[in-house]
């Protein structure tokens, strides 16, 4: 139903790429259209039917596509879930799972487009969709970078497994659109403050007896240690083992430990030591 007129032109019908009939005109006086059915005056139709010319009309077929990827602002250094959703959009199933291509760059072009990773799909049935993602992507620096999913692809260069609808039979459109991507630098934790920790053992002692006095502290730059009743000072961060022996204690003792951190706040504990009550026999 197509073809050349005496003066060159084309006139007729054909079936496009894309399972649509194109009219031409009929020669280069352009008296019309002409077209493959219709209805004539008195009532009755016309027109003619048989097999299709494009062997990819013949039946139904899947079309896939990629939506935006998902989250769009992360934190350098830190692992990050990624995804996308995965639509068929065509008038058939996939029949299958697929594999699905997620690509990082410097910009919206797509430029120094790098490999970031694939997720497997499950089969799509038509008109369907489904999500696919990264577990974990990490942007190793501060900036914005881009992101894109590919349906049906394990590698850049890859054509797939799933057999899709013209004009889309080679993947022209299963690439979703670069998604920017914001990665700010993560928030400097501020340092733990210092701790401190003083012991007697015993805790309770005869008279004029002494006792042994350790002591522990974290993120401390420099601790002493005093007490209430005499001038004995000690110093040092740590002193677990074997400690220190005190002078005799003559009445209720407190030792105390005060340390500074590195952050230049500070950090004191304490411990008192009783007398034992004497018993006179009568």
């Amino acid at each position: 139903m197509s073809g050349t007129a005496e003066d060159g032109t084309t006139y007729g019908w054909v079936q496009d790429t894309t399972c649509a009939w194109q009219n031409y005109a009929w020669g280069s006086e352009n008296i019309g259209a002409i077209h493959a059915k219709g209805t004539a005056q008195d009532g009755t139709t016309y027109g003619i039917s048989g097999p299709r010319n494009n062997p990819a009309c013949a039946s139904a077929l899947p079309d896939l596509i990629a939506g935006r990827i998902s989250p769009t602002a992360v934190t350098a250094g830190i692992g990050s879930p990624f995804s996308a959703q995965i639509s068929n959009i065509g008038d058939a199933a996939t029949g299958s799972g697929f594999t699905n291509l997620f690509q990082v760059a410097a910009d919206s072009s797509g430029t120094r487009a790098a490999f970031a990773g694939t997720d497997p799909s499950s089969a799509l049935a038509a008109r369907s969709s489904g999500t696919s993602g990264l577990r974990s992507y990490t942007f190793n620096n501060p900036g914005i970078y881009y992101m894109r999913a590919c349906a049906d692809k394990s590698s850049a260069g890859n054509v797939g497994v799933i057999t899709e609808a013209p004009p889309q039979a080679n993947e022209e459109n299963n690439c979703g659109e670069w998604t920017r991507i914001d990665v700010t630098a993560p928030i400097a934790m501020p340092p733990p403050g210092p701790g401190a920790h003083i012991y007697a053992e015993p805790t309770r002692v005869p008279k004029d007896s002494t006792t042994v006095i350790t002591w522990e502290s974290s993120n401390t730059t420099s601790c002493s240690i005093t007490n209430n009743r005499t001038d004995t000072t000690w110093s040092g961060t740590m002193n677990m083992n074997p400690g220190e022996t005190s002078d005799p204690i003559t009445a209720q003792t407190i030792f105390r430990i005060n340390c500074t951190g590195s952050d230049g706040t500070t950090a004191s504990d304490e411990v008192t030591v009783n007398i034992l009550p004497a018993f006179k026999e009568f």
